[in-house]
């Protein structure tokens, strides 16, 4: 059992030359799901450029669930705001997916940064939450270097934006 947005220590044991060091991810699936449990892992540093190498039948030891960062710690909340940088998108993944699982009906705002469109994980499925009704999502994607025919947002997520699109705070 875990929480939506917890992470997990997991080490691969693969033999075949490959590295065998802990590290820790995101839980990226939703509590709901009872028959796996998914961390969304980018080729990317030393070790994860070694990922896609990992076979069926390899075997890993998983320490699990760790992170207090999950909006149900939060039940007096009454409209969330995520900002999210590539990869660092999973924690929400796992949140959104269980809002939508359990049919939570919640205003949230996804400010997602990212450099380029293709490098946008989870497009599709965002696009689709944002057309049904759990939660009740607006996703702003922010591209630094977006390619010519860009329509969406352009530059950094700063205080500007945010107040745009989730309103300045009072108090």
């Amino acid at each position: 059992d875990y929480l939506p947005g917890q992470f997990q220590f997991i080490t691969f044991h693969r033999g075949r030359g490959l590295p065998e060091e802990e590290h820790h991810w995101t839980i990226s699936s939703s509590p709901t799901e009872r028959d796996y449990v998914s961390s969304t892992i980018k080729e990317l540093g030393d070790f994860t450029a070694t990922i896609g190498q990992t076979k069926p039948g390899d075997t890993a030891t998983v320490h699990a669930p760790f992170g207090r960062f999950s909006y149900v710690l939060h039940p007096d909340e009454q409209d969330l705001v995520f900002i999210a940088g590539g990869i660092g998108i999973t924690p929400l993944m796992g949140m959104l997916r269980h809002m939508r699982d359990t049919k939570v009906k919640m205003p949230v705002v996804l400010l997602y940064a990212n450099k380029e469109e293709k490098e946008i994980a989870f497009r599709k499925e965002l696009a689709e939450m944002e057309q049904g009704k759990y939660p009740l999502l607006k996703v702003v994607h922010v591209l630094s270097g977006p390619s010519k025919g860009w329509q969406g947002e352009t530059g950094r997520i700063d205080r500007e934006r945010i107040e745009r699109y989730c309103g300045k705070a009072i108090g």
